[in-house]
């Protein structure tokens, strides 16, 4: 790699770290690309050089932060790690170390335009978790595996969104019940 694109990729990791930083902040529809080049410290011209707007570089945002969780999860269940425990741990690791693009991901999906711009991506992170969900839960013995990988799915979801909502959030609690629950179940 040249010094050129080394830099290039440099200014835009770092595009995409201030976006994500004030995207979280303040919201999508809070933060101008006006104020992401100037906090990143760049030109507005530059900022349309690497991305084409806000949609562009929430995508890439998205695209990146994929990526990422995609390739943290499947370290964990081709180590042969995976069980119940290390799921809950490995989610709640990845949201502690990723909060800002966690939040992004709680607001996007509450707000329709954005919800329907990076629909794909919010598929794609919800089929990667049920998907490891279901190695976990597919040794024990359940009436229906779907169902119930879709309801922890929406468990652990709704705890991860009002953990990142208040800090006051009883999250470790919750988890340690959770688990307790999921420890009673029968292996096949």
């Amino acid at each position: 790699m040249t010094s050129r694109e080394k830099s290039k990729l440099k200014s835009s990791i770092g595009i995409q770290n201030t976006a994500l930083e004030l995207f979280s902040k303040y919201g999508y529809h809070g933060t101008s690309i006006r104020m992401i080049a100037k906090e990143a410290g760049v030109s507005l011209g530059l900022m349309y050089n690497y991305y084409d707007g806000k949609e562009g570089l929430i995508q890439s945002i998205f695209d990146t932060n994929i990526k990422l969780f995609s390739s943290e999860f499947s370290e964990l269940s081709t180590n042969g790690q995976l069980d119940f425990d290390t799921l809950i741990e490995g989610v709640f690791n990845t949201i502690e170390s990723h909060k800002p693009f966690w939040r992004l991901f709680y607001s996007v999906k509450m707000e329709e335009p954005l919800n329907n711009l990076l629909s794909v991506d919010l598929l794609k992170i919800q089929g990667a978790f049920v998907s490891e969900i279901k190695k976990v839960l597919g040794k024990y013995k359940l009436s229906d595996l779907d169902v119930e990988s879709y309801l922890l799915y929406s468990v652990i979801d709704g705890v991860i969104h009002n953990y990142l909502a208040s800090s006051s959030f009883p999250k470790e609690e919750i988890l340690k019940l959770l688990i307790f629950k999921y420890s009673k179940l029968k292996v096949n």
